[in-house]
């Protein structure tokens, strides 16, 4: 920006007007002669064109501050506005870009709202995730729990109760059931045998009452309650049922049969069969004719019973 003030021509009025101009702040870039009278004074403006005072001084008067062009002539009104106005333009339009391109304050964060919780036990994963979106609220997982009688990969429980207000920054919390173990074969394993084979899947043994056996050792397991691969929530009880040997065999009536059929018979009671053969005329061959012991008679397992049989 330059501006005009009538001085004497002399150096000292120079230096002086000089000082007193720096004093108050601005910078003197340069002192132009333009007549016996006028000097023109440039001084360094990131502004645009404007108006300033001259300070005062002893040996100088001023006479008027204009804006000039580069060519040292005063410019005109109409031209100084114009100036000023494109600048301001190009100064505000800068100011946006770089707001713009690089964000200068912090983006100011929404207050959070509150909902109404949904729904959501008895959904499956996919659904309850849906509906949870649809609100804008945050689903989390909060664990996966096996639970007799409940669909798996559905929902069981959440944080908020349905209806409840809930924020939608804050979220949902779920809990999704998983399938049930099964329950393993410990069948003619020892009774330590299949505790510690229940305990590795996560189930309590208890002894039940003992049952005869003739395949099954003394103090084996012969039945299990619930039967294996049947699906049972851990933490849950087996019961066991231990074999107690071979027990008493209540003699089956053999009269009448076949040679054949009685041994089948015996055979599947765990009794032995004895053949005695008799030859008598007007008699049945091939069938039993008498036993021994009689029907109904209490045998150990494996015991012999002989048989009359007519060739």
């Amino acid at each position: 920006m330059h501006a005009r003030a009538r001085l004497p021509r002399s150096d000292r009025c120079v230096d002086e007007f000089r000082n007193s101009f720096e004093a108050t702040g601005f910078h003197l870039e340069s002192v132009i002669p333009t007549s016996d009278a006028d000097i023109v004074v440039a001084v360094p403006s990131p502004l645009g064109p404007c108006a300033f005072n001259f300070p005062a001084c002893a040996p100088c008067v001023m006479l008027s501050a204009s804006v000039l062009d580069r060519s040292g002539h005063v410019m005109q009104g109409s031209s100084v506005v114009l100036v000023a106005l494109f600048t301001s333009v190009i100064t505000a339009a800068g100011a946006t870009y770089l707001l713009q391109r690089y964000p200068v304050f912090p983006p100011v964060a929404a207050a959070p709202r509150e909902v109404p919780a949904p729904s959501l036990v008895g959904l499956s994963e996919a659904d309850a995730r849906a509906n949870a979106h649809a609100l804008q609220l945050p689903l989390l997982v909060e664990g996966r729990e096996a639970v007799a009688g409940a669909k798996v990969g559905t929902v069981l429980r959440q944080s908020v109760a349905p209806g409840r207000p809930v924020l939608d920054s804050s979220g949902i919390a779920v809990v999704f059931a998983e399938s049930l173990p099964n329950v393993p074969r410990v069948t003619e394993l020892t009774l330590e045998e299949a505790r510690k084979a229940l305990a590795r899947h996560g189930y309590r043994a208890v002894q039940g009452e003992p049952v005869p056996s003739v395949a099954v050792p003394v103090g084996s397991v012969v039945r299990q309650a619930p039967e294996a691969d049947a699906e049972l929530t851990p933490g849950s009880v087996v019961t066991l049922h231990l074999s107690s040997g071979p027990a008493e065999v209540e003699a089956p009536s053999l009269s009448g049969l076949g040679l054949r059929a009685a041994q089948e018979k015996l055979a599947g009671l765990g009794l032995q069969l004895k053949v005695r053969w008799i030859s008598k005329a007007e008699t049945v061959t091939g069938s039993v004719l008498s036993q021994k012991p009689k029907a109904g008679e209490k045998l150990s397992p494996k015991s012999t019973i002989e048989v009359v049989v007519n060739r």
